[in-house]
Formats: structure tokens, sequence, C-alpha cells
């Protein structure tokens, strides 16, 4: 009876030591296999603390109309950045040519009312100084807008009913066999005539739609101003078309796409690296604050360029750092 129990333990060790030696040669011939499934594995179970790996951020679109290079705007990123970094003393974010962070330089309707002011004298600041200014000019465009509409209007009545006239006495003397030469003569003037009136009315045309595009400029950074400024006043209508749209100087999105940051207007390089520092912020984690100086305010005044005590505080509660 023993020595058939011990003859049992032997056949069932040495199937033990099969078992192993099958599975220990199968884990060498699969082992990088093993290795990333391991890895995988150890990153569900015990996932990355917050902010302990930077993030790595790159340029993605580039619009060249800003007016900026490449190189000056990666260099705004990265001192935006380094404004996140230096809170807590690591490498929060970081810029990589290959970064999943993509920063997209979107030119629109935005930047254009900022370049279209700039050339007839007016640098816009987040300011009250500036939107009294603003308002006094928008005062002055509208009453021109409205009187040259109205010129221009009145005109091109007037040139519709002449060609009119003159196209319905063309038609008379040609079906009159041709018109005596007195009368060509005088239907050539008229037509010459009619052809300056055409050209003088498109002229204005021009002119007028300029003024168009510098009237709705106008507007659309005084209904950025009301808002950032919080100015109990109504939003200006545009004239002619309208964007329909929520003016933003950026915005951080995370989606099915990957992560990104659009950058849609800025004033000089200082407002640049705060919307950046804003929207970086966003990336980090955080949530708005109700503090009117801090970057993370959910207005982008462009004023500060530090962060405040509840930016870093947002910062270490989206770090999970008491």
């Amino acid at each position: 009876m023993n020595g058939m129990s011990t003859r049992k333990k032997a056949v069932r060790l040495m199937a033990d030591l099969i078992i192993v030696a099958v599975l220990a040669g199968a884990g060498y011939q699969y082992r990088a296999q093993l290795a990333a499934t391991f890895i995988q594995g150890k990153e569900i179970l015990f996932p990355a603390a917050p902010c302990s790996r930077p993030i790595k951020y790159s340029l993605g679109g580039f619009d060249g109309r800003f007016g900026i290079t490449k190189a000056r705007f990666i260099d705004a990123a990265n001192q935006a950045a380094g404004i996140w970094n230096s809170a807590l003393g690591k490498n929060l974010l970081e810029y990589s040519p290959d970064g999943a962070l993509k920063i997209n330089l979107v030119y629109d309707y935005r930047q254009q009312a900022t370049a279209q002011l700039a050339k007839i004298g007016i640098v816009i600041k987040d300011d009250k100084s500036t939107y009294d200014t603003l308002k006094t000019r928008y005062d002055s465009l509208y009453a021109t807008y409205t009187a040259e509409k109205a010129d221009i209007q009145k005109d091109t009545d007037s040139y519709s009913a002449d060609k009119a006239a003159y196209e319905q006495n063309v038609a008379y003397w040609n079906n009159q066999g041709g018109a005596p030469r007195a009368q060509f003569q005088a239907m050539e003037k008229t037509r010459l005539a009619l052809n300056a009136e055409a050209q003088n009315i498109n002229d204005r045309q021009k002119t007028f739609n300029e003024l168009v595009t510098t009237l709705n400029s106008v507007v659309t950074v005084l209904n950025r101003l009301v808002g950032e400024l919080n100015l109990n006043v109504k939003a200006y209508n545009t004239v002619g078309a309208s964007t329909g749209e929520q003016f933003s100087e950026g915005e951080y999105i995370e989606d099915s796409s990957g992560k990104r940051i659009n950058i849609y207007q800025f004033n000089d390089l200082g407002q640049l690296q705060r919307v950046l520092e804003h929207e970086f912020g966003h990336a980090l984690g955080l949530q708005h604050v109700s503090n009117p100086k801090a970057i993370m305010y959910y207005l982008n005044e462009g004023t500060n360029e530090t962060l405040t005590a509840d930016d870093i505080n947002e910062l270490k509660a989206s770090c999970k750092i008491r």
C-alpha cells in the first residue's frame, strides 16, 4: 500500500515538473509578449499618479497670417509651460516635436478683427479705456455707414433708371433702322456717362465694403470686451453677415480625435503667452477659479502674468498634492 502511494507521488511529481518545464519554455519563447502584457496589466492595476509624467506638446496647424514665426510661437509656448513647471518644481509640460498635445494656430474672424483695427491705428488692450475708444469709433463708423449706404442706394437707383431709359431709346432707334447722326452722338455720350457712373458706384462700393469690414471688426472686439470686462451693456450687432459665434481667444479640446489647444486671437506676445498658460492649465486638469486675477479665471483678461495662490491650489488638487 505504501509502495503504491509512493509511486503515485512520484508520478504526480514528474507530471508537475513536466508542466513547469513546458510553462517555462513557453514563457521564454514568448517573453516579449508576456512582458508587454505585464506592463499593460500593471498600468491597469496601478495607473500613473497624476502629474507624474510630463504632458508632451507639439506644434500642430500653423497659419502664417498671424505674423509670428514658428520658433517664436514655440518659445511662447515653452515660457507658458514653464510657469506651471516652476509652480511645483517638476516637469509637468514638455515640448516634443511629436508630442500628443497639439497646439494649433487658427486664423479666423477673431484675429482678422485685430489685424483690421491695427491697419487704422487702433491697438487693442483689454481695458475700459480701449472699450471707450472703440465705442466712440463705432458710433462714428456706424453714422458714416448709414449715410453712405443710403447715398449708394440712391445713386444706384438713379443709375438703374437712366440705364433703363437709355436701353429703351436704343431699342426704339434700332426698330427704326438706325438713329440719325446727331441722335447717335447723343446716345453715345449718354452711354459713356452711364459707364462712368457705374464705375463710380463700383469704386464707392469697394470703399463701403472696407468700411463694413472695419465696422464689424470693431463690433467683434467690442463684444469681447463687454464680456471680459463684465460691462452691463447689450451686445453690438454686426452689419451684413454675422459670425454667429462666441469670441474666445483659445480653447482646450479633448475628444476621440485626441488632445489639442486652438489659439484664435492675441494682440501681442504677452497675451499669447497668457492664453497658452490658461489652456495649458486645462490640459493639466485644472478648472476655472473665481479669482479675476488668476490665470484660470474663466475670463482671459490678459493682465496678470503669474500664477495666483488660487491657481496653485487648483494645480495641487489636480495633481493630488497636499
